[in-house]
């Protein structure tokens, strides 16, 4: 738990600083198309193989937070099915460039405005459950650590969330979810201890 908790943050980076020579290096060899969160995890070096084990884990605390909905429809891992590329046969010439935005309006969904007539339901279904975001021009959309108030990764807001995902099924706990709390600007071990006494177990 602990190990995963420390690469997290090199997972993380591999997300959002592309800047990085390391990082770089790593996606020209291994994943020179699409983003880190989404890639074929192939076997590699030591350290891509840990960075694989860690992202296996740590890729349900993700979450994509449309902003300008800029990204693409079909080629960026907007939705947690992953790029909606790989679900169809093929896309529709006129599809290719929609972005989220295109098909957004009025704080409502329009799927009628995709052309490609092969998406399939779970697809439609993903795109519905999608909450509705704030359209903001100025900000980019974005990859953030959704256990965490700022939507920064860091070790401790990790090594928390790790704790709930071990406990609950070791204890057969209805799956609820507890992000409010992780949220909230109050010190970790004050959250850690209300996440106790809220599942009985303090």
């Amino acid at each position: 738990m602990n190990n995963t908790a420390m690469l997290g943050k090199h997972v993380w980076d591999m997300i959002h600083r592309g800047d990085k020579i390391w990082v770089q290096m790593l996606r020209a060899k291994y994943y020179p198309h699409g983003g880190f969160l989404f890639c074929e995890t192939k076997s590699g070096s030591f350290l891509w193989n840990s960075l694989c084990k860690a992202l296996n884990v740590l890729q349900e605390g993700y979450v994509f937070k449309v902003r300008n909905g800029a990204s693409s429809i079909w080629y960026d891992p907007w939705l947690f099915i992953g790029p909606l590329w790989k679900l169809v046969p093929f896309v529709q010439i006129h599809d290719t460039h929609l972005r989220v935005c295109d098909i957004l309006a009025e704080q409502q969904w329009h799927l009628d405005d995709i052309r490609t007539t092969a998406l399939p339901q779970q697809a439609r279904n993903a795109i519905l459950s999608c909450k509705i975001p704030r359209s903001n021009p100025t900000i980019p959309d974005v990859w953030i650590w959704n256990n965490s108030p700022t939507g920064v990764y860091s070790v401790r807001s990790d090594y928390v969330w790790l704790q709930e995902q071990t406990l609950m099924p070791s204890l057969n706990l209805p799956h609820v979810s507890w992000s409010w709390l992780w949220k909230l600007k109050i010190p970790e071990n004050i959250k850690f201890l209300v996440w106790l006494i809220g599942h009985g177990l303090f």
